[in-house]
């Protein structure tokens, strides 16, 4: 299969809500990216878009890959085409502001577009159910949303139908029930690295957390 992590690069799980089985990976940065910085972010996010296609081709797997909207933008396409295709999932990045620009969303409208003609998939992440974003969701037509908190999971659910969505930042055994009750499709999380670590031996584990957002009221 090849190395799951690299020295740049871990890998976190996702797994299926109802059977707990590793359905895709997301690839993270090992350190914190100077995300000011969109020449750094640019070469970060290709390696990572790279990473993505390596694993895809070798686990058969769903492979997640966060991009900045400026890396997308400022990017040679042929730089990103030969590393998109089916299996690789271009996450969105939470920095919507940015779409307030007409020429922006133009261009990021024509980016999604290729993205899907070569093959790939589009995911928005860390929604939530407010106008910008619900416009977004409708603009570009995301296959995955990702949420973050019981009240956003039942925001998107309401507002965007069937779309599979995706519930992170699961810290325990309860976190991983009530999202799969308030109808998250898929799950990720500490939770899920430590209960997927022994399936996937080079999984990285990263530390626990506590995220009370998953706590019902």
């Amino acid at each position: 299969m090849g190395s799951i992590n690299t020295p740049r690069f871990n890998t976190q799980s996702i797994l299926a809500a109802e059977t707990r089985e590793i359905c895709a990976l997301e690839i993270l940065s090992r350190r914190l990216p100077n995300f000011d910085d969109e020449v750094e972010m640019l070469e970060l996010d290709i390696a990572a878009l790279e990473h993505a296609a390596f694993l895809a081709d070798r686990t058969g797997l769903r492979i997640h890959c966060n991009m900045e909207y400026s890396s997308l933008i400022l990017a040679p396409w042929r730089r990103l085409r030969d590393h998109i295709r089916p299996g690789v999932v271009i996450e969105l990045v939470e920095r919507n502001e940015l779409l307030m620009s007409q020429d922006i969303f133009t261009w990021m409208q024509e980016i999604v577009g290729r993205v899907r003609r070569n093959g790939g998939a589009i995911a928005i992440d860390d929604v939530s159910p407010n106008a910008l974003e619900l416009n977004v969701i409708k603009a570009f037509r995301p296959e995955i949303i990702k949420v973050c908190s019981r009240d956003g999971l039942l925001g998107v659910r309401d507002a965007t139908g069937a779309r599979l969505i995706i519930a992170e930042r699961i810290e325990s055994r309860e976190h991983a029930e009530l999202a799969r009750e308030l109808g998250a499709h898929e799950i990720q999380g500490y939770w899920c690295d430590r209960i997927a670590g022994h399936r996937l031996g080079q999984l990285a584990l990263p530390q626990a957390d506590t995220h009370p957002v998953w706590v019902p009221a």
